[in-house]
């Protein structure tokens, strides 16, 4: 949830509160406050983080916090995989459909983010070019592993355009 319906408690207060409730972390990392902090205020953010910095959960914490689903993009299949099932370990509700999921549970999964049962969703790259997944989602966040040697980019932006290139096409 956005910064401004939290409950009336400091922002710094709720956002490490539930940092302990859902990760068990007593403090954040340097510069991860700061970026959650954007994020939920909605303002589209780009982190760039060392290696084993934190920026996972520059994405996590908000779509905990935050109403619908969030979609993560990741290119690496086994970093998609690791980081679900250690969500999924915390209890936290979380998926990925990439090309090792069978069909018809890639539809569950996607009728489960929809229906709101799903926080985290993970996809690879090329299922986020369907309309389908694109469907009902608030945010989403672009993980690029290969944009450097130690360092890696996350960008994450809020109320990105549902309209297709062949909407936009049509309208000129």
């Amino acid at each position: 949830m956005p910064l401004d319906i939290l409950p009336s408690a400091e922002p710094q207060d709720v956002l490490t509160g539930a940092l302990r409730r859902h990760f068990a972390f007593d403090r954040f990392r340097a510069g991860q406050r700061e970026i959650i902090e954007a994020v939920l205020a909605g303002r589209s953010t780009v982190a760039i983080l060392p290696t084993g910095g934190g920026k996972s959960l520059c994405y996590q914490l908000p779509a905990l916090l935050s109403a619908g689903v969030t979609i993560v993009v990741s290119p690496l299949i086994a970093l998609m995989k690791d980081q679900v099932d250690q969500l999924n370990r915390l209890g936290l509700p979380a998926t990925v459909i990439n090309s090792t999921v069978p069909r018809d549970q890639q539809r569950s999964r996607l009728e489960q983010a929809i229906a709101g049962r799903i926080k985290l969703l993970y996809l690879a790259p090329e299922r986020f070019q369907n309309d389908e997944f694109r469907t009902g989602c608030p945010s989403f966040a672009i993980r690029d592993s290969s944009f450097a040697i130690h360092w890696s980019l996350v960008i994450i932006c809020r109320g990105f355009s549902r309209t297709s290139p062949a909407d936009k096409a049509t309208k000129n």
